[in-house]
């Protein structure tokens, strides 16, 4: 699994000239297979590793100790405490923040579950309802279809 989440991440980083491999990748790799083989999306491992990377490859290049949104979101995957019940010590820890925010991912998947598959990452992106960031739910799922078809 470590490898081709690996490979996940140089697939993402063709596409960005600029974008160079971090010194916590092999800590990223490892926190995003554990928390996907523990508690995977719809019992598909796979695709919950490939949703994991793709979250947290739009929300901070993969980089676990950043903060956004003026202090409200922590982390790679940028998961508020507020909302996750996470501190923010635990969403700029690879392994606990991963754990954050795939439990954060389920939960979309399940509140959303009404809409196509392609917008059931609406609640996380927007925290609220199913009815907002529809075309960003849109876009981060159609990077999952490419990764899985692109990296094996």
């Amino acid at each position: 699994m470590h490898t081709f989440i690996l490979a996940l991440f140089a697939a993402l980083r063709l596409a960005e000239p600029n974008a160079q491999p971090l010194d916590t990748d092999d800590e990223m790799a490892d926190a995003i297979g554990e928390a996907s083989q523990a508690d995977p999306i719809g019992h598909d491992v796979r695709m919950t590793a490939i949703l994991l990377t793709v979250t947290a490859w739009q929300e901070s290049r993969l980089s676990p100790y950043i903060s956004g949104d003026s202090h409200a979101s922590w982390g790679a995957w940028q998961v508020s405490p507020l909302s996750s019940g996470c501190s923010e010590r635990e969403l700029m820890v690879p392994a606990t923040g991963a754990v954050c925010a795939l439990a954060m991912l389920h939960q979309s998947f399940e509140v959303c579950s009404k809409h196509p598959i392609e917008e059931r990452l609406a609640q996380y992106a927007y925290g609220r309802d199913c009815d907002h960031r529809l075309e960003l739910s849109r876009h981060r799922m159609a990077m999952v279809r490419h990764l899985s078809r692109e990296v094996q």
